[in-house]
Parts: structure tokens; sequence; C-alpha cells
């Protein structure tokens, strides 16, 4: 499996100098031995479904994928999140 590394940034401004910092983080977007079991589990287990099935399927995944991404926006900002409620 190739290694992909993505970095991502994290701006902020530094409470001591009051200048605006860049935070640079390296992850990779590999799979644990894990998750690549359960994937293909799940490939298998999905190989049978109807096209209307893997439709059904896969709008559910990505409503739960956006609910996720919510949550770890709001776990990283909730400051944010508090002004719009």
């Amino acid at each position: 499996m190739r290694k992909q590394k993505h970095i991502m940034t994290n701006e902020g401004t530094n409470e001591g100098t009051g200048k605006d910092e860049i935070e640079l983080t390296e992850f990779t977007t590999d799979l644990t031995i894990e998750q690549q079991f359960k994937l293909k589990l799940y490939a298998d287990q999905t190989q049978s479904l109807s096209a209307e099935e893997a439709q059904i399927l896969l709008i559910e995944m990505m409503r739960r994928n956006m609910i996720k991404d919510n949550v770890i926006r709001h776990l990283l900002n909730p400051n944010k999140h508090k002004e719009n409620e």
C-alpha cells in the first residue's frame, strides 16, 4: 500500500507574542491492519446488494460521515459553535 502524507495547518495567535502562528501536523492516510480487515469484510458482505440497497447504504454512510465531521469540528472549536446557537 502506498503511503500518503498530508499536512494540516492549525492557525492561531500566540498569546505571548501576539503573532500569528501556523502549526503543521503531519499524518498518514494509511489504514491499520485491523481497518483493512474490516474493510475487506465489509466489501465481501456488500457484494450481493441490489443497486437500490447500495444507494440506501451509501446515503446512510455519507450522513454518518457528515455527523462525524460536525462532531470533530465542534470538538476542535467549541466556542465558535456556541456563538451560532
